[in-house]
């Protein structure tokens, strides 16, 4: 087991997944494994050994991913989501 993860508990809120984690940022799942293994986003282990990540840290990141990036990103990939979603409401 990695040194930076813990076994998910209750005490950790809402966990999700690498595919929901990937949406929320606009990146492939493959690229939240490699922020994970970075430390970029913490995440903790479950029993089974699988990686999920804090939903409230998730959502702390993906803040500070629109105002200030994050390393090998920018902010358009949001951009271009966040556009998709307004002209589908329209």
């Amino acid at each position: 087991m990695e040194s930076n993860a813990v076994i998910a508990s209750p005490s950790h809120g809402n966990l999700l997944n690498r595919r929901e984690v990937a949406i929320r940022f606009g990146v492939a799942p493959q690229t939240i494994t490699r922020w994970a293994n970075e430390g970029i986003i913490p995440y903790v282990r479950t029993l089974g050994g699988q990686r999920r990540y804090p939903a409230y840290e998730v959502e702390r990141l993906v803040s500070a991913v629109w105002q200030h990036g994050l390393p090998g990103t920018s902010p358009p990939f949001l951009l271009r989501e966040h556009e998709q979603a307004s002209r589908k409401a329209e």
